[in-house]
């Protein structure tokens, strides 16, 4: 008689995963033990996946990271932002694929078909190709991302011309929480000079890089509407915090290097907790920000721009898990 046992499926969903098979393995003896061990290990061990997306991505592609809150307003436009969810860091890669053969275009799309609507893993770099110093980039999708696994949404193809293809295709992730969010930019196999970075910006709550012009800013009075019979409205502001400032400021020509600390520092606030930020001249002031969404284009090597929609913030605001 078979017996339904729950923890086969969970098993199946969770620590079994096609692209990393045991007998490939003999370092990290299953899927569970290389996520728990591969991030912490201070000297990564060799490991190997199997079948993984190992096409490198052209210049032009772009990630972008968002948190999902829910903002509650109070009373006095106090706006107070909690967690939408668990697994609330969102994803998503826009990679391009320019100018491929035929073959390599074939190879892209059959890869994906293969993969419809199932997780797999990109990686541009084996572990054995790599060497002592740079064997934690065998964990990353796109630098400075430790991120590979993957659902891809759509793509789209362009024939230019004979024989010469261009692919874009949208890649997601949703695996990353509150408490685990820290793995996005951190393994402990990477270098000293990287560590000391995340260490300092990680937790840092002051925005010390300045950013290229221009600076795009939106700024929306609230407002409260008295009207008595045909008389006209009278208008009052609504609240304490009757003003709402918003703005665009983009990082241009960014070494990988500055581009992961600005990510650090951005990534480790979650889009909830404040830091404080210098505003630019013609209203010169330090006030206090959230950021909730970056967008990081890849421009050339070892040239980065980064885009970040801040939100100005009235009040201090902490995270607290």
């Amino acid at each position: 008689m078979n017996v339904f046992d729950p923890r086969h499926v969970w098993g199946n969903f969770e620590t079994q995963k096609k692209f990393f098979r045991s007998q490939d393995n003999s370092n990290y003896t299953s899927y569970a033990d290389f996520i728990a061990n591969s991030k912490i290990d201070s000297e990564l061990k060799e490991f190997k996946y199997y079948k993984p997306f190992n096409f490198v991505p052209s210049y032009g592609s772009s990630v972008t990271v968002q948190f999902e809150n829910n903002e509650i307003e109070y009373g006095n436009k106090y706006v107070s932002s909690k967690p939408a969810l668990l697994n609330r860091v969102a994803m998503s890669f826009d990679v391009n694929f320019n100018d491929r053969s035929d073959k390599d275009a074939n190879e892209i799309i059959k890869f994906l078909e293969e993969n419809e609507n199932d997780v797999f893993v990109m990686q541009k770099h084996e572990y054995s190709e790599l060497n002592d110093d740079e064997k934690f980039k065998s964990l990353i999708s796109l630098d400075p991302y430790f991120v590979q696994e993957f659902k891809c949404f759509q793509f789209s193809l362009t024939e230019s011309y004979r024989d010469l293809n261009s692919i874009t295709a949208n890649f997601y992730n949703q695996d990353f929480s509150m408490l685990t969010l820290k793995y996005l930019l951190f393994a402990n196999s990477m270098s000293e000079k990287r560590k000391n970075i995340f260490q300092e910006y990680f937790y840092k709550k002051h925005l010390d890089i300045l950013p290229s012009y221009s600076v795009n800013s939106n700024s929306t009075f609230h407002t409260k509407d008295y009207s008595l019979g045909n008389s006209r409205s009278e208008y009052s502001k609504d609240g304490t915090f009757s003003r709402t400032d918003e703005i665009s400021i983009t990082y241009e020509k960014m070494t990988d290097l500055d581009a992961y600390k600005i990510l650090c520092l951005i990534i480790g606030r979650q889009g909830i907790e404040t830091f404080t930020f210098n505003t630019i001249k013609p209203e010169l002031r330090t006030s206090k920000f959230t950021c909730t969404s970056i967008k990081h284009d890849y421009v050339y090597k070892d040239t980065n721009t980064l885009q970040l929609n801040l939100k100005e913030e009235k009040i201090k605001k902490n995270f607290n898990i």
